[in-house]
């Protein structure tokens, strides 16, 4: 019983924190209308694939994600390179 209830409770905490994400990712394709209805619907009833056109002529979203990219590389570069020897010579202190 174990080792299948551990990995279907892994999925289903997964699919607990994506959802949201799968959320946003939905809503970016319906229209205002779809958007602000009353009750709220999940699935637009028009795809608007021009959202996405949109924003990237509208604002330097490629300029965004370099700089976010930028960001994360340079700074997970410094943790490893603080983190290695520092952990190096913890498991050398005896």
């Amino acid at each position: 019983m174990r080792p299948f209830a551990m990995p279907l409770f892994g999925l289903v905490i997964a699919l607990f924190f994506l959802f949201p994400y799968l959320v946003m990712l939905v809503s970016s394709f319906k229209d205002d209308a779809d958007l602000f209805a009353s009750p709220a619907t999940y699935l637009p009833t028009t795809w608007q694939w021009e959202n996405w056109i949109e924003i990237w002529s509208r604002i330097d979203l490629a300029g965004f994600l370099k700089n976010s990219l930028i960001i994360a590389v340079v700074s997970t570069a410094i943790v490893l390179v603080v983190s290695i020897p520092a952990a190096y010579f913890s498991a050398n202190a005896v």
